[in-house]
């Protein structure tokens, strides 16, 4: 089994749930596979602030629109290095052409069960095999 960082994972799995339907996405890419990096990442907030993100996946259960929405407007938005005006006064955010404000939900959401997953994996005990019964008895 391989042995992948949290981030990395992150990233394959925003790849498959997010980049399919977004629309900053290089043309023929969503039938690429989430594990091939889209050339289109390094100018993304939400591949810019994924571990920031993964902080807020892991904090609170975020169930509604306006709470993923305040949770990234507080925790992301100030620190975007995409934007030339990061914050309450962002461009692509004022014109809903920012793809983690466009897609914040659906980000948090697959995040959240990421973590989620993760945390369960960590926590289980493993089953033990069970031993051979003794022919010989």
């Amino acid at each position: 089994m391989v042995n992948t960082s949290l981030t990395e994972t992150a990233r394959v799995a925003i790849r498959a749930t997010v980049c399919p339907s977004c629309e900053k996405r290089p043309p023929g890419s969503e039938s690429w596979i989430p594990q091939q990096a889209r050339p289109c990442e390094s100018a993304c907030p939400i591949f810019e602030s994924i571990n920031r993100l993964l902080g807020i996946a892991r904090a609170q259960d975020l169930s509604g629109f306006g709470e993923c929405e305040d949770a990234i407007t507080d925790g992301v938005c100030p620190n975007c290095t995409v934007s030339t005006s990061p914050g309450d006064y962002c461009p692509s955010r004022v014109s809903c052409s920012c793809p983690l404000f466009c897609h914040s939900a659906r980000v948090l959401e697959t995040l959240e069960k990421l973590v989620r997953h993760r945390h369960v994996t960590a926590t289980t005990p493993a089953t033990p095999h069970p031993r051979p019964v003794d022919q010989a008895r």
